[in-house]
């Protein structure tokens, strides 16, 4: 469908599916260009909304991993070398009195999520201290301002560590039913204790959706899926 110069195609049909187009050049002679079809497809569950949660992206190689912005950082950051749960990076924290380091991404993808769904929220973590307490936050904000486990407009998940510390990695998970759709939601990996080391990886939002959601491959959510660039050697005015 094409209206004020912009079209787009609307996804219907099988799943998954592909589109193709053609444009005309009307003039002396019509001049036709086309593409060659473009595939979709509609992810009905397991929707990964975190980007880099193994923290094996850096590529501007600042510590930083891709896609995480950290605060009160000392000594805080992407570690790599056989430091991840069966994978080379991970996040360190290191205990600092006075500070609490932080990492946290917004979910590019949370408008995916809609009232009833279901997030599988995870992460694995190595710590060398006891009851090292909560180390990852997703939080949520509704549409409905009065939406939420406390009728506030939000809900939070946290994932702790409670008791002696584990050998090795251990995985904490938990779940959250969305009680409305969100229009916003944060994960945060954090470490609070003023002493010890914490690894933190494969930090995951899992969206375990109730109807089919569309999603380009590269990670990208729309409603409605571009038209592709013109093919090399077309012009508009021909």
């Amino acid at each position: 469908m094409c209206a004020a110069g912009l079209c787009t195609y609307s996804v219907v049909g099988s799943i998954p599916g592909q589109f193709s187009w053609t444009v005309v050049a009307l003039g002396v002679a019509d001049v036709e260009a086309s593409n060659a079809p473009a595939f979709y497809t509609v992810i009905l569950d397991n929707i990964e909304l975190v980007s880099n949660g193994g923290f094996e992206v850096d590529t501007d190689t600042d510590d930083n991993p891709d896609g995480w912005v950290g605060s009160n950082l000392n000594g805080d950051k992407r570690k790599c070398g056989a430091k991840g749960d069966g994978s080379d990076c991970a996040l360190q924290f290191k205990g600092d009195a006075g500070l609490v380091a932080k990492f946290k991404q917004p979910l590019a993808d949370a408008s995916l999520i809609l009232a009833t769904d279901v997030l599988d929220i995870s992460a694995a973590a190595s710590v060398n201290r006891d009851n090292a307490g909560t180390f990852v936050i997703v939080k949520v904000n509704y549409a409905s301002p009065t939406a939420g486990a406390n009728g506030d407009g939000k809900d939070k998940v946290k994932l702790k560590l409670i008791g002696p510390a584990p050998t090795g990695y251990t995985t904490i998970s938990d779940t959250l039913t969305a009680a409305d759709d969100v229009t916003s939601a944060v994960v945060k990996v954090k470490y609070k204790l003023t002493s010890g080391k914490l690894f933190v990886d494969d930090v995951s939002v899992m969206l375990q959706a109730l109807a089919p959601r569309t999603r380009l491959g590269d990670g990208e959510s729309l409603d409605i899926l571009p038209v592709p660039a013109a093919p090399d050697g077309f012009r508009g005015k021909n």
